[in-house]
């Protein structure tokens, strides 16, 4: 289950990244919480460094796009 929730994270992430080049940064926010958010659950769950790295990368996509919308 853990593989496939990994999975849905790269997928929220990556629509929101993609989102974001496009200027539509209100939609690309909710991917990339809805991303934040099955990550963040992973490193709870199974705090390695292959989680906890993928969490610090989505919050830096996170912090990007906040400095944008400012």
């Amino acid at each position: 289950i853990l593989v496939y929730q990994d999975q849905l994270a790269d997928c929220h992430v990556g629509l929101g990244n993609l989102l974001m080049e496009q200027n539509k940064l209100s939609d690309a926010e909710k991917q990339l919480r809805l991303g934040l958010a099955l990550r963040e659950k992973l490193a709870k769950e199974q705090p390695n460094l292959t989680y906890l790295s993928r969490l610090a990368a989505c919050h830096n996509n996170m912090s990007v796009l906040l400095i944008r919308v400012r």
